[in-house]
């Protein structure tokens, strides 16, 4: 995993603009990925090439099926849906990209 992409962000204390929110959630980690973050997604080989294209497809499909969600007013399992541990592995096993929410205390109580 020393060769993956590691993306842990903080849960916000409120989210009063679901659709906003799920506009911006994969910019930050899809620009990593486009700068070729990683050897496993830089411009050195058609494989790395071809990691960064899928993992970049992945993060733009699943903005969109959040943001119908929201639009279904679903806002809910949109953010469940993006803020699940996400690990994207190659053909190969290796993983790409580890993503993950640093959840506190007040996230996991009833």
């Amino acid at each position: 995993q020393d060769r993956a992409l590691v993306a842990e962000y903080d849960l916000p204390d409120k989210l009063e603009k679901p659709r906003r929110a799920m506009g911006d959630f994969f910019r930050p980690v899809s620009e990593q990925v486009a700068a070729g973050a990683t050897p496993l997604l830089d411009a050195s080989s058609v494989e790395s090439l071809g990691n960064a294209a899928c993992t970049l497809k992945l993060f733009d499909d699943l903005q969109g099926r959040a943001e119908a969600l929201v639009e279904e007013e679903r806002a809910m399992e949109a953010v469940v849906l993006i803020t699940s541990n996400w690990r994207i592995l190659d053909a190969g096993d290796s993983t790409l990209v580890s993503m993950s929410a640093q959840r506190s205390w007040r996230d996991r109580a009833p």
